[in-house]
């Protein structure tokens, strides 16, 4: 198997872990690779009143930094918003975006609130 297709199976494996994580924690899952023009969330999930719009990174190696940038945690911002706006169950729903980093030399790190809408 090339390095190419390896790192493509390693980052879908790492969504389908972070989305067992998230439902041992309660969440359901309500949408999967949603696309937007602003981009793709990689999982809807809600708990309660939160829709929760999940970032999987996957690494080989990692050094313990995230690898999202303000402007990508905004545009999966705006991608959430707009689920919800079409979404009639979700319109009374709190938005937030977690980033989830999964790599083989290090622990999970689970970063929730990375961006949260504004009040």
């Amino acid at each position: 198997m090339d390095r190419r297709r390896l790192a493509h199976f390693f980052g879908q494996a790492a969504e389908w872990l972070a989305v067992i994580f998230y439902w041992l924690q309660g969440y359901r899952l309500v949408a999967w690779r949603w696309k937007t023009p602003s981009g793709e969330v990689d999982a809807l999930l809600t708990r309660g009143r939160w829709l929760v719009a999940l970032e999987v990174k996957a690494r080989w190696r990692s050094d313990g930094t995230v690898p999202v940038a303000p402007m990508q945690l905004a545009g999966i911002g705006q991608s959430l918003e707009r689920f919800r706006s079409k979404e009639k169950r979700f319109r009374r729903c709190f938005c937030r975006v977690d980033v989830l980093t999964i790599s083989t030399n290090r622990l999970p790190r689970w970063i929730r609130h990375a961006w949260e809408e504004p009040t």
